[in-house]
């Protein structure tokens, strides 16, 4: 790839939340694209993009520089004054991993402790994680050049104080050009300070969309971000400058600068050698007995649960599946993650805390043996591949559900044993749905409401639909869409669509780590003070974080509640586990349609439709039913078939002899994903 003479070092993503309108794989194309060797991502306070920035950098061959334009507080990140509340810019970037590490560090503490308004960091800390980090001194808000116009002694006085934290070696002048008159004031004095300070310049350009044509895009974002409409005069726009410019432009902006504004952006990209060692496992390590490895003492507890649980009548069998499950375990080195989920799950239970365990972990002996399920596996015909395989190792997924009232006590059960700067929440990004997308275009162009919900509501009700497949799929969509008062709509929805709208926090997901998750993750903090990290979920698994579920089920303090109830009125001592699965006047009324209160099965008068016509007798009646009550069933008659066959109405019938022993409980229907393994 040939040498560029121009990198871009302060440029957004869509991670500048509403703000940046670039994704990150369009700025790395235009990098590979334009043979530049490198290219930034600088969003504002936030790491959100780094890592998923960084593979997809490495994987195209193009280096990437990863920073954050950081907030900083004009005194004390500590300080909630009123004259804290419009933080200044500084533009921070990684040389190394241990700037990486220190810029997360960074970003962390100014979610956690600095926010205010937006997430900031002060000089204090700043001089504690400067290690690694090169610092340029920001646009035209930054923390010297948003002083230059009104108090320019003040000015020198924070880059002196940038000097003293950072050194002259990792220090900046950022010069920018876009045309603004603030600039034109302000840039010639910030050179002049250079001069006597000694410090070298760098240009840059305050990337936010990736081409000039994409101008209206980003400003329908901003309006939306700012919930203005794009005929308010009086609301905040950017002229068209702020876009990745080619190397000749970015040459024209600065002909009148010193030629080192140009040089000096390779001279930092070839400083900034990021290689991140990531990928293995960092959960933290259980401690086991004294003689055990983790794979021996899952071993232990397991043959020890099957002692206690296990009732069935071919002992030997059980003993194969169990060693088979724990060979596959150790082969793929996560006893320890069993360990930690047995730990809590038993902590739950000896608090008397009702829980469940439900999806592909069903299919583990070993989690049965555990009491983390709470039924056979190999009763049930479920099958230990659909959870954990050799053949796609990918970490297995132990869904627990917990009485919401119960969720947050067990999760700080893991702190205290943890530590709380190992233990946390998980991010996930709102996107611009395709009908959000349209509505909110809709009201930024000052389109009548009932113009806009009449196209929003044309299309489907599919999750994860975008435009273009609701164009392709449903036909009068596509004819109110192509009407002429929708064209620009339209076109910017569709432009717009799947940009990350908001990031908040995973309905269910944990994580622990190996020592503070800092090491390996940028934190945030929400409004309701819980601290997550800054990367999704499938960005931690590249990390190699684990994840753990916690779901919140009102149904279980319903059930909790209701034996209580009953315990105390009639003197009894009754479990759960004591309700016969064949008691005939239980299923009458459920065939009857009483079904309120069931889990899954109360979800829809559809689902209760379902169940009157099957008039389950017995509980594995009821196992199928949440299966085959979705779309690619219903519409193919899968659901219709098995209904007449399982009430003697349809013959039953198999595609080939030998798939009857596979499918004669459902019917000869084809239902789960274990009869397809099979």
């Amino acid at each position: 790839m040939a040498t560029s003479a121009f990198v871009h070092l302060h440029n957004h993503s869509e991670y500048s939340l509403l703000d940046g309108a670039c994704r990150i794989s369009e700025m790395v194309d235009w990098a590979y694209d334009n043979s530049v060797p490198a290219v930034a991502l600088t969003d504002h306070g936030n790491m959100f993009g780094a890592y998923e920035f960084y593979i997809i950098a490495k994987e195209k061959g193009v280096n990437p520089i990863v920073g954050c334009e950081v907030y900083v507080a004009p005194d004390s990140r500590n300080s909630r004054e009123q004259s804290q509340r419009k933080p200044y810019h500084l533009t921070l970037i990684a040389e190394n991993e241990v700037g990486y590490k220190n810029l997360m560090r960074l970003v962390s503490v100014a979610y956690i402790e600095g926010f205010y308004f937006r997430p900031r960091i002060d000089m204090e800390v700043l001089r504690e994680y400067h290690e690694g980090i090169i610092a340029l001194t920001g646009c035209i808000n930054g923390f010297v050049p948003a002083l230059i116009g009104e108090d320019q002694a003040a000015a020198v006085k924070n880059l002196q104080t940038l000097i003293d934290v950072m050194g002259k070696d990792n220090l900046y002048v950022e010069i920018q050009n876009h045309g603004l008159d603030l600039e034109q004031q302000a840039m010639p004095t910030l050179i002049k300070i250079a001069e006597e300070f000694g410090l070298p310049l760098v240009g840059t350009n305050d990337s936010h969309y990736l081409s000039k044509g994409d101008h209206n895009s980003h400003d329908i974002l901003l309006c939306v971000q700012t919930g203005k409409s794009v005929n308010d005069q009086q609301r905040l726009a950017f002229e068209n400058q702020f876009y990745f410019k080619t190397i000749d432009e970015m040459h024209q902006a600065f002909k009148d600068y010193p030629a080192e504004v140009i040089t000096n952006t390779v001279d930092i990209a070839t400083r900034c050698q990021l290689n991140l060692s990531y990928g293995q496992n960092i959960m933290p390590e259980y401690k086991v007995p004294g003689g055990h490895t983790a794979d021996s003492y899952l071993k232990d507890v397991c043959f020890q649960g099957l002692n206690d649980f296990a009732k069935s009548e071919s002992p030997n069998g059980i003993e194969d599946r169990l060693n088979y499950e724990l060979s596959v375990i150790e082969q793929t080195g996560y006893a320890g993650y069993f360990l930690i989920v047995w730990d809590y799950v038993n902590y739950a239970r000896n608090q008397g805390f009702p829980l469940n365990a439900r999806g592909s972990a069903g299919g583990s002996l070993v989690l049965y043996a555990l009491g983390v399920t709470t039924f056979n596996p190999i009763d049930y015909g479920c099958i230990f591949e659909r959870f954990l395989n050799l053949e796609r190792v990918d970490m297995p997924d132990i869904d627990i559900d917990f009485a919401p009232e119960h969720r947050d006590l067990v999760i700080q059960y893991l702190i205290d044993k943890y530590g709380a700067e190992s233990v946390g929440y998980v991010a996930t990004f709102n996107t611009l749905g395709a009908r959000q997308a349209i509505r909110d275009v809709g009201r930024v162009l000052d389109m009548p409401l009932g113009e806009v919900d009449r196209l929003a509501k044309q299309i489907p009700s599919i999750p994860g639909i975008t435009i273009d497949e609701a164009l392709d799929e449903a036909p009068q969509f596509k004819e109110v869409a192509a009407e002429p008062q929708y064209v620009d709509l339209m076109h910017y929805a569709t432009s717009l669509e799947g940009i990350k709208r908001h990031v908040s926090i995973h309905a269910s997901g944990i994580v622990l780590a190996n020592g503070a998750l800092t090491d390996y993750v940028p934190l945030f903090k929400d409004k309701n003070d819980r601290i997550a990290t800054q990367f999704e979920l499938q960005t931690l698994a590249k990390v190699g974080m684990v994840k753990f579920d916690f779901l919140g089920l009102r149904t279980l303090s319903e059930v909790h509640n209701c034996l209580e109830r009953v315990n105390r009125k009639y003197d009894l001592n009754l479990k759960l586990d004591d309700i016969p699965f064949d008691d005939a006047e239980t299923y009458k009324l459920i065939g009857k349609g009483f079904v309120a209160g069931l889990f899954q099965l109360e979800t829809s008068p559809g689902m209760k439709r379902v169940i009157m016509q099957i008039k389950p007798d017995k509980f594995e009646d009821f196992i199928p039913i949440p299966a085959l009550y979705r779309p690619g069933p219903l519409d193919s008659g899968m659901m219709d078939s098995f209904i007449r066959r399982k009430l003697g109405l349809e013959k039953v019938s198999y595609l080939h002899p030998v798939l009857e022993e596979i499918l004669r409980e459902t019917y000869g229907v084809c239902i789960y994903q274990e009869q397809v393994m099979q």
